[in-house]
């Protein structure tokens, strides 16, 4: 078992056995031996491989950007904004640390209909990610935006240049779900009106 640091402040974990017994019944653990090994877990979890030459935006939830070089609002599980402060002329990729999903989208807002178009190809990332490449046009030519606060994340090793790009990720299949709870009146407005 992996057991993830719990509190800034914890000095470590306990072990503690128990048996539960049920009326008269004797209940024995046979336990042969128990080690523990600390690993550098904060590490492997931010650790990503990215091909040669790419940046990586990883949006995790946490609360600031150690270099303000991006923002990213989370007010709900299906939805992300990430307010980038783009990038030099290479393409990035940024990647959302949650369980890979044709479902989730990337998309930059335009001043033209349909007023958003894709941020960039969705792509599966360290095989288990969700990543979009973000191509030079994405980051060069960003439209206009609106400051965000909330939950950052981290970049990896490209720097900033001027402009601002706001690219937004959002889970559709959440969209039939709120479908769905907007059609739930129906049945009994219905039922009600048939009674009546």
């Amino acid at each position: 078992f992996i057991l993830p640091p719990l509190a800034s402040d914890g000095l470590g974990y306990n072990i503690y056995l128990s048996n539960d017994s049920i009326g008269r019944q004797k209940t024995i653990n046979d336990i042969r031996r128990i080690r523990i090994y600390k690993i550098p877990y904060e590490e492997l979890v931010h650790r990503s491989s990215l091909p040669a030459g790419k940046a990586g935006l990883i949006v995790h939830g946490k609360t600031a950007s150690p270099s303000g070089q991006f923002e990213v609002s989370h007010p709900n599980p299906s939805y992300y904004k990430v307010l980038l402060r783009t990038t030099n002329n290479e393409p990035s990729t940024l990647i959302l640390s949650q369980s890979y999903d044709p479902g989730w989208i990337a998309v930059t807002p335009t001043s033209s209909f349909p007023f958003f178009k894709s941020a960039g190809k969705h792509v599966l990332v360290n095989n288990w990610e969700n990543g979009w490449v973000l191509p030079k046009e994405v980051i060069n030519n960003p439209p206009s935006h609106e400051a965000t606060d909330g939950r950052s994340t981290q970049i990896s090793n490209k720097e900033i240049s001027n402009g601002d790009t706001t690219i937004i990720l959002f889970f559709w299949p959440q969209l039939l779900e709120w479908i769905g709870f907007l059609l739930l009146p129906i049945p009994f407005l219905l039922a009600w009106r048939m009674r009546r």
